[in-house]
């Protein structure tokens, strides 16, 4: 959204996002049980803290799904739409990922962290927001991955993009019914696969790479909110199918466990619905959520793309540099509140000095494509 149709409240789910995904990363994700080794200089007691912090892209998902029919409405074409997408997209991945690899390598030249170590190749799928396995489907035994393992959820977004454009601009006046009903199709994939083609390889290999299936709802949630805020006209059988596609979707998380690396448990379930009940606030009496309406937060949602692509692999290693500085054991845990700081300021200066300038450049070159 522009600065003269951005919804403030957005910008406070997004720092409420990346802060839950950051803490995830800081505490719980490099340690047992979520990781066979400890990577942290403290110990993992805040790992059952701050486990569920990865459902913070589960709710960066809800936000794509509102803004994103939008900035739908707000494009003349398809190609404009996806090429305004590639503008938002890919000078932010594209520094962050050449800083991840460059610091990965000065910060641990004894490979003490051999994951955080992708070859070059993770370029690949990273800099074309594609799925890993597709590039280690051309090139076997090469082991490709991700130049940061936050990376994983960008291919999903993409994926997301490209579909509902095309869908949206296919018949603008029934999409949303038209995106349910493709919805619906993607969910009763999964149903059948679950409880009758468990070892169906043409399912499994469609689901394992068509990672969107497992996330398609959350997108569709934001987008019905967007409908319900704008009070955009709606069939009447819209949101009850959705309520039942979510009933699957229940069912789906509960029998594979997909929610790597937490066991799938109520506490997920609580999370989601606390995710559901702020949008559904901000969607009817957004007057009721007038408390997060912070500056200072609602900046660091401005710019939390880029401490989304910034923070985990540099930031953790950042944190262990900083405990051979700040030996006191009552001092460790605190260590990544400073780095946090860090990430936060690096993106506030990216978005000034390179992310604004390079998208102005961008968006006035290729105009008449845009337009």
């Amino acid at each position: 959204m522009n600065k003269e149709h951005r919804i403030d409240i957005l910008d406070s789910f997004r720092f409420i996002a990346i802060l839950s995904v950051i803490l995830f990363h800081y505490y719980s994700r490099w340690t047992p049980p979520g990781y066979t080794q400890n990577f942290y200089p403290y110990t993992n007691a805040g790992a059952a803290y701050f486990q569920y912090g990865l459902l913070g892209v589960n709710f960066f998902f809800i936000i794509s799904g509102f803004v994103i029919l939008y900035t739908l409405e707000k494009s003349v074409s398809y190609s404009g739409f996806l090429l305004k997408r590639l503008i938002r997209l890919f000078p932010s991945i594209l520094l962050c990922s050449v800083i991840t690899y460059v610091c990965v390598m000065l910060m641990d030249k004894d490979h003490n962290y051999p994951i955080f170590h992708p070859s070059s190749l993770g370029f690949l799928p990273s800099l074309t927001f594609t799925n890993a396995k597709i590039w280690n489907d051309i090139m076997p035994n090469r082991n490709i991955a991700y130049i940061d393992g936050s990376y994983w959820s960008l291919p999903i977004e993409v994926t997301f993009y490209i579909l509902s454009g095309l869908i949206y601009f296919i018949n603008k006046t029934k999409f949303i019914s038209n995106w349910i009903l493709f919805s619906s199709v993607i969910t009763i994939i999964l149903a059948l696969h679950d409880n009758f083609f468990p070892d169906n390889n043409f399912l499994t290999l469609f689901l394992t790479h068509f990672l969107l299936s497992d996330y398609i709802l959350f997108f569709t949630m934001g987008m019905l909110s967007y409908a319900l805020f704008f009070k955009k006209p709606l069939a009447k059988w819209n949101i009850p199918v959705f309520a039942i596609l979510i009933l699957f979707e229940y069912h789906h998380f509960t029998l594979n466990k997909t929610q790597h690396p937490v066991t799938f448990n109520w506490s997920i379930i609580i999370i989601l619905l606390v995710y559901g009940i702020l949008f559904a606030l901000f969607t009817f009496k957004p007057r009721y959520l007038g408390f997060l309406k912070i500056k200072a937060i609602q900046r660091i949602g401005v710019i939390s793309y880029t401490i989304y692509l910034i923070h985990q692999f540099v930031g953790v290693l950042l944190i262990n540099k900083l405990a051979q500085v700040i030996t006191s054991s009552y001092l460790l845990p605190y260590i990544p509140i400073l780095v946090i700081l860090l990430v936060f300021l690096f993106a506030e200066l990216c978005f000034r000095f390179y992310e604004k300038p390079i998208s102005s450049y961008l968006k006035k070159a290729l105009s008449k494509y845009i337009q």
